[in-house]
């Protein structure tokens, strides 16, 4: 492999110039790919932030609160009988189960946003015709593009894994955790062994049962079932976490914000 990437670079690989150049250049590169993955992912977030944002909202101001959507039933119910629980660690697990409703229908609502943005590096053969030798027949395009797809489809199979990496990384304080390993994070004393009942069955879609080996390590980044495996794990590790309640940006960094600009700092 490595002796043909040199023969195709002296070829001209990455010369716009050259033949082979030209060609690479109609191709969909790695970054064309984590381009149209990013704005994926900041559609879904939007989506997701202003209805969940809204019913937040909703839920603190009326007396009278009530929302369709099942998992966002089941979490607002939580949280009232979590504040009003004397008990420390069913206040604890209740919190942790409506957290854990609000993370599975939020992930539920992204998903098709979080396919789009894994599946941004592929296109059919008749796609990538017309990206090579743009013509509008469809016969001609779809016969240029299998003629491409193998190598369409070597570069496609590194851009899903550059925009893997780049989505599955999570900045908390004072760290940074790579979605794709398991956390060997302990879990906090209250959640150690939930009696919950709903929050038990809850977890327990996701975490497999002792004594079997718990990797919460999100391989594939488009599998809800594997997204919200490292979820409850995440969620169930750092819910006591008092650090993750502080705000997340200083006074000047929002000042920054609200004027357009990106700040200075951890973000």
């Amino acid at each position: 492999m490595q002796s043909l990437g040199r023969w195709l670079l002296r070829k001209g690989l990455f010369d716009r110039s050259s033949r082979i150049g030209a060609i690479m250049a109609r191709l969909r590169t790695p970054f064309d790919a984590v381009e149209l993955a990013s704005d994926a992912v900041a559609r879904g977030n939007l989506k997701v932030f202003a209805e969940i944002g809204h019913e937040f909202a909703r839920w603190l101001r009326e007396d009278d609160f009530a929302v369709d959507a099942p998992l966002l039933q089941a979490a607002f119910a939580a949280y009232e009988l979590a504040f009003a629980e004397p008990d420390p660690k069913r206040r604890a697990e209740l919190m942790l189960r409506a957290n854990l409703c609000i993370g599975l229908h939020e992930q539920t609502r992204l998903q098709p946003e979080i396919a789009e943005a894994l599946d941004a590096p592929y296109v059919t053969a008749e796609e990538l015709g017309r990206m090579l030798c743009g013509t509008t027949r469809p016969r001609l395009a779809k016969a240029v593009g299998v003629l491409a797809l193998p190598a369409q489809g070597l570069v496609a199979r590194f851009s899903r894994e550059v925009i893997t990496h780049s989505l599955m990384v999570l900045s908390l304080p004072g760290r940074i955790l790579a979605l794709g390993t398991h956390l060997e994070d302990t879990y906090p004393e209250a959640l150690i062994d939930l009696v919950e009942p709903e929050l038990v069955a809850l977890v327990s879609q996701y975490e497999p049962i002792p004594p079997a080996p718990d990797d919460c390590g999100a391989q594939d980044w488009s599998s809800l079932e594997q997204r919200m495996h490292y979820i409850v794990h995440l969620f169930r590790v750092f819910h006591v976490d008092a650090e993750l309640a502080t705000p997340p940006f200083s006074e000047t960094q929002v000042e920054r914000f609200l004027a357009g600009v990106v700040p200075e700092g951890d973000l």
